[in-house]
Formats: C-alpha cells, sequence, structure tokens
C-alpha cells in the first residue's frame, strides 16, 4: 500500500512538470496547434483557383465541342 501510494506522488508530481514545461513553452504538447489565419486564407485561395480552373476546361471543352 505504501508503494502504491509512492508511485501515485511521483506521478503526480512527473504530470506536473510535464504540464510546467508545456506551459513554458519548452516542450511540445500532444495537442494540434491551432490552425493560423494564414493558412485558412491559403486554403480558401486554393479551393477557388481549382473551382475556377474546372470551369474553365468545362467552357473551353463546350466551346471546342459546338464550333470546332
Amino acid at each position: 500500500m505504501e508503494t502504491s501510494n509512492k508511485d501515485n506522488g511521483e506521478l503526480q508530481n512527473h504530470i506536473f512538470w510535464n504540464k510546467a514545461l508545456i506551459d513554458a513553452g519548452l516542450e511540445p504538447s500532444s495537442a494540434a496547434p491551432p490552425p493560423g489565419q494564414f493558412t485558412q486564407f491559403a486554403l480558401l485561395i486554393a479551393i477557388l483557383v481549382f473551382v475556377g480552373a474546372s470551369c474553365s476546361l468545362i467552357v473551353i471543352a463546350t466551346v471546342c465541342v459546338q464550333f470546332c
């Protein structure tokens, strides 16, 4: 029983220091980093470019079929 309490105390101490290191920025946490504003903007631009290119190809193909 005494060993269990000692192990529990060491575990709590270990958890405390891990959290302190993460909070101080000295150790990375296992959580995913929050998405940045630039990342979301770049993703939006990439999606818009993809949709625009797809629509352009459809229009070009339609024009070629009608007039070529």
